[in-house]
């Protein structure tokens, strides 16, 4: 998604490498060989109603913004991209793009003819935040209706019982609950100032925007996803307390959780408990997993962010033993009548108690190269960042 307006807009213009609507009326580079390329693994996929589902598994026919960027994906895997780069991937400039438009207030959504990517243009800041909310639900809906449930330990609405036991780790590492959530985002402008108000009022525009396409699918079936068909579901409105519970995964995924933090501290204390400070100390690094000074690196900068070390806002240190499994699942208290849990489609249960697709799993990866080492003089970079294969994609 390519999304413009002409203010600043801190860490999110720098994710998105926004322009003013005035720069984004000439292109920023030469198509072919210059400036921003990217492609997808498959496509940027758009919500598939239950009439294109019902073709797909009578004729096996797939949307087109499904597949319509694999040929150039597997190019780029497969050979040496040189000279001009159209063949390998699509132009992702700046420049102004025609093709079939969708006016909200003062915003635009315009995809363009051949890989139907959305390009946002708004006069107001608000405005374009809007527009990408409704852009966002437009393509991806129940993916995002699908991770807030991952993040918020409610799949088994969408899943049924099979379903249980991954909500059941999810609440053992998070279960703030959503007027929690709310608040913590309510109170962006008095801890953050003025980028905190900034932000916050981003997020709801960004929320009213997704809201309003939940809206008009309810109302209008074809641009309902076939998934809530399938599983016999609707979607709900979303909340600025959903958005907050899919940073907690994020963070939970590849922070403390990911790396599993909380069990390093747990076998430390044990350690240290059963040998003494010192030796149970010298023991846990000798057997903690540690970047290798001796390895090859590709920058000699040190990072401190990535040694803080120890002080007052360091991690509390955890009780020996204290930290056991959580087992959140509820049973209904007798004599309680219990929520049937939803009868998904066959595919959908397939799916779930098969553990989803089984896919493999990559690094991301990225070359950086200096102008003085680059042919054109110019400084290089080719970037993978690598988060599965979806269809709609998830970035």
């Amino acid at each position: 998604m390519t999304l413009r307006f002409p203010a600043a807009v801190g860490a999110l213009s720098l994710l998105l490498l926004t322009a003013s609507p005035g720069a984004a009326a000439s292109p920023a580079f030469s198509p072919g060989y210059k400036g921003f390329h990217s492609v997808l693994g498959y496509g940027t996929g758009q919500t598939v109603n239950a009439v294109d589902l019902a073709n797909n598994l009578a004729t096996g026919a797939v949307p087109e913004t499904f597949t319509n960027q694999a040929d150039l994906y597997n190019k780029v895997i497969t050979k040496q991209p040189t000279g001009d780069l159209s063949g390998y991937y699509k132009d992702s400039s700046f420049a102004e793009v025609t093709g079939t438009t969708t006016t909200l207030g003062d915003a635009r959504i315009v995809r363009d003819d051949r890989f139907q990517v959305p390009h946002i243009y708004g006069a107001t800041r608000s405005g374009a935040m809007y527009a990408a909310g409704y852009a966002t639900a437009q393509d991806r809906l129940f993916l995002m209706d699908a991770l807030r449930r991952t993040a918020e330990g409610s799949t088994t609405e969408l899943l049924g019982e099979s379903a249980v036991g991954d909500d059941s780790t999810t609440l053992g590492q998070f279960d703030l609950s959503p007027e929690e959530l709310t608040a913590e985002v309510m109170s962006l402008p008095q801890t953050e100032g003025a980028a905190g108000a900034r932000a916050l009022a981003d997020l709801q525009q960004y929320v009213a925007g997704i809201n309003a396409y939940i809206q008009a699918a309810l109302a209008n079936p074809t641009l309902l996803p076939a998934e809530y068909a399938g599983l016999g579901t609707t979607p709900r409105a979303w909340t600025v307390a959903d958005s907050a519970a899919e940073a907690y995964l994020l963070i939970a995924m590849f922070t403390v959780f990911g790396d599993g933090e909380h069990l390093q501290a747990d076998v430390l204390a044990k350690l240290q408990k059963k040998l003494g400070a010192k030796t149970g100390q010298a023991v846990y690094d000798d057997l903690r997993h540690l970047d290798d000074p001796s390895a090859p690196v590709t920058a000699d900068r040190p990072f401190p962010s990535d040694r803080p070390g120890a002080g007052p806002s360091s991690a509390v240190p955890l009780d020996p033993g204290s930290l056991k499994p959580r087992n959140a699942e509820v049973s209904s208290t007798p004599g309680t009548p219990s929520v049937p849990l939803p009868v998904a489609a066959s595919w959908a249960t397939t799916l779930s108690r098969g553990g989803g697709l089984a896919l493999e799993h990559h690094a991301s990866n990225a070359l950086l190269l200096a102008g003085k080492n680059s042919k054109s003089g110019h400084p290089l970079a080719a970037m993978g960042p690598q988060v599965g294969y979806y269809s709609p994609e998830i970035l």
